[in-house]
């Protein structure tokens, strides 16, 4: 599909789309096992820029936390304007820089900075921390708590209520009881190697027309990966868990590649809800990217990123102001198109 073919075919499949925008949106109101997010994604070069838009359905049922999240950043739209920050033949991810078209042209051009610089610039960290400290996410991953024992100094195991309990029902993990509550800006990470997790109804594999909500874990020498955190599952039971594990923030991915991981190390909140429709925006992409650059390379290479992920301090307290947490960076180098592709929004269109 070349490029004029392409632009016959986007705007047969808008007009396709657009009939069913409001009877989707009709039942928004109702919370159900199964949502749906509508991503519109844009090619864009020079003055050229052609739309495509996907619908996924997630997975509230299997990962519930990771979902809230991903909704309620997309409802306060969050995600709308950002870019593909790395490109991959089989990956694209997203959800932490806002696009800037000619800002973007220059990067990647080499006429002003680098595209590290770019990313810099252009970090949405900050926004995302507002969103965090106005309570608009809800919060799953905990700096401190404390152990609740007997008169002999013995682990109590209570329900989320802080009543004991015994047998099978205290589990297999250490329960705490939350004293005072110092909440971190990150995501529990929903996933069957993480905190002994129970997925119900089995667990996603990510293979192609995944979205997967992704992390910068620090590497095993870092000595932020033996930190720990406190987390709640969706069982309601606090327990502790590897700080590395449950560091997402904003950032996910879009796998378009036909690749298969694990769901032991990936959380697989969302799958595209027609393949072929992923299939005909692979080919378009690929036959953009070859109209414009033909056999030359369509990505430029950042200078190293600093990502930041937040952890506690010593005493597990935030810092002086009450709200941040003392942070890490991840140096990241990252492979961006040349041609920008672009998340214009995010829309929930089933909740």
């Amino acid at each position: 599909m070349k490029f004029g073919k392409l632009k016959k075919f986007l705007i047969t499949a808008s007009l396709a789309l657009a009939v069913g925008v409001s009877a989707s949106t009709a039942a928004c109101s109702i919370e159900t096992k199964r949502p749906r997010a509508r991503i519109t994604f844009e090619f864009v070069t020079g003055d050229t820029a052609q739309e495509y838009v996907i619908d996924y359905d997630l997975y509230r049922n299997m990962y519930p936390n990771t979902v809230k999240h991903f909704i309620e950043l997309s409802k306060a739209g969050f995600y709308d304007n950002t870019v593909i920050h790395d490109y991959e033949t089989g990956e694209w991810y997203t959800g932490m820089y806002s696009y800037d078209k000619d800002a973007y042209s220059a990067a990647v051009s080499g006429d002003s900075g680098s595209v590290g610089e770019y990313f810099a610039n252009h970090s949405k960290e900050s926004e995302y921390l507002k969103l965090f400290n106005d309570n608009k996410l809800t919060p799953t991953v905990y700096a401190n708590a404390d152990f609740k024992t007997d008169k002999k100094g013995n682990i109590v195991y209570v329900d989320k209520n802080g009543k004991p309990v015994s047998g099978d029902t205290a589990g297999a993990t250490t329960v705490r009881v939350i004293n005072n509550v110092y909440i971190m800006p990150s995501l529990i990470g929903e996933f069957k190697n993480n905190v002994q997790q129970t997925i119900e109804n089995g667990a996603l594999s990510a293979t192609a027309g995944s979205l997967k909500m992704f992390y910068y874990p620090a590497n095993s020498s870092d000595s932020a990966s033996k930190s720990k955190v406190f987390v709640q599952p969706p069982k309601s039971v606090v327990m502790q868990a590897d700080s590395k594990y449950n560091c997402a923030t904003s950032a996910f991915s879009v796998q378009v590649g036909s690749s298969t991981n694990s769901e032991n190390n990936y959380c697989v909140f969302g799958k595209v809800r027609k393949q072929s429709d992923l299939d005909d925006f692979k080919n378009a992409v690929a036959d953009y990217f070859d109209d414009i650059y033909g056999s030359n390379s369509y990505t430029v290479k950042s200078s190293d990123v600093g990502v930041t992920v937040y952890e506690p301090t010593s005493d597990g307290k935030p810092n002086a102001d009450g709200k941040y947490f003392n942070s890490r960076q991840v140096e990241e180098t990252f492979d961006a198109p040349k041609a920008a592709i672009r998340i214009v929004s995010v829309k929930i269109t089933k909740n």
